[in-house]
């Protein structure tokens, strides 16, 4: 079933720059407000009912460090001991939709390169809130060993995932103007793929960082610094990963397709558009830091902090429609060359008529 196109600045038949691009999606969410209800949602959970602290793994950690001469260890340690009950497990509940206390969202390379990158925009710190409010409604809940954290970590990922699928897939349907399904039939077929997206992104992970280990290993033997070789593969082979397959998961939305083809997808986009990708993927870097620092600023007041909630939820719904929006439209370009080359192979060489 179609349904009406969502309004765009950019006439049609042309291809929107990055900054329209935007526009369109701020457009988009202004006209359709009740896209922004899931990163509210999952912040107002978070702020006023939910708060699990990581106490045993902090505890442990800092008896690892006091029993260890590493240089340093000393303001690791008065470090952990001073922000170590703020740091919350359950604000996993988050990871894969932005958010005040998530900040940018862990569903891309990106997101995960950026947690070692700039990890101040990944959520305000609650020292930073109103005071009266930072404790919500409820005391926080201290785990009784390290065992009962990482289950709370596992069960708020899981329902993170679940989460980015009921605020990703109406988006996507508002965008892509067609429901080919019912909306729970996509959402659960979303999620599944989204499950195995997860798990190839692990997988990867894993072997990358088994190649920086050995990597290391053999600067360490040669002198060089093990903190220069991590920063460099970061900086240029994380980032061109993170270009490459930044619109993967729009891609497997919007196509209601397998993770393969949904990376396959990306790299072609972002291997026919690079420059363009390459400026689109680091405004949203931009923006999204640079209004989590605002929201950090404004939230220590008590109309500072509805502002940032709100504005939080609005900031990160545009950028995902934007993602959208960018994709869709180079990825026509992409299918329409793919077809109209497709039709010159079949009529060539033309055929000979014999004159009588």
């Amino acid at each position: 079933m179609r349904t009406t196109p969502p309004e765009r600045r950019t006439p049609p038949g042309k291809v929107a720059g990055v900054i329209d691009t935007i526009a369109d999606a701020v457009t988009l969410v202004i006209q359709r407000p009740w896209l922004m209800i899931v990163p509210l949602m999952i912040d107002i959970i978070l702020w006023l009912f939910l708060h699990v602290t990581m106490g045993p793994v902090m505890t442990t950690l800092i008896d690892l460090l006091e029993t260890s001469n590493v240089e340093g260890s000393e303001v690791i340690i008065d470090e952990l001991r001073a922000t170590g009950d703020q740091i919350m497990i359950s604000d996993y509940l988050g990871a894969f939709v932005p958010g005040l206390f998530t900040g940018m969202p862990l569903d891309s390379v990106v997101g995960a390169l950026m947690l070692f990158v700039a990890p101040d925009g990944f959520g305000i710190p609650r020292s930073d809130m109103y005071t009266p409010w930072a404790n919500g409604l409820v005391d926080a809940i201290v785990p009784s060993s390290s065992a009962s954290v990482f289950g709370v970590w596992l069960v708020c990922v899981l329902v993170s995932s679940i989460a980015l699928i009921a605020f990703r897939v109406p988006l996507v349907r508002v965008i892509r103007a067609t429901q080919p399904t019912t909306l729970s039939t996509e959402m659960a077929g979303s999620w599944l793929h989204f499950l195995l997206y997860m798990v190839l992104l692990v997988v990867a992970g894993c072997a990358a960082f088994m190649l920086l280990a050995v990597m290391a290993l053999l600067v360490s033997v040669m002198g060089l610094s093990i903190a220069f070789v991590f920063s460099f593969a970061i900086l240029i082979f994380g980032g061109m990963a993170g270009i490459y397959t930044f619109f993967a998961v729009d891609a497997m939305l919007i196509h209601r397709t397998t993770p393969i083809n949904g990376f396959r997808m990306s790299y072609a986009v972002a291997r026919q558009f690079f420059g363009e990708s390459t400026r689109f993927v680091l405004t949203c870097i931009f923006l999204m830091l640079a209004t989590m620092t605002l929201w950090g600023s404004l939230a220590g007041t008590a109309p500072g902090f509805i502002i940032s909630l709100i504005g939080s939820a609005f900031v990160g719904t545009v950028l995902a429609a934007a993602s959208m929006f960018f994709y869709t439209d180079r990825y026509r370009i992409i299918r329409a060359l793919e077809l109209g080359n497709r039709s010159r192979s079949t009529n060539w060489p033309p055929a000979i008529t014999r004159k009588e």
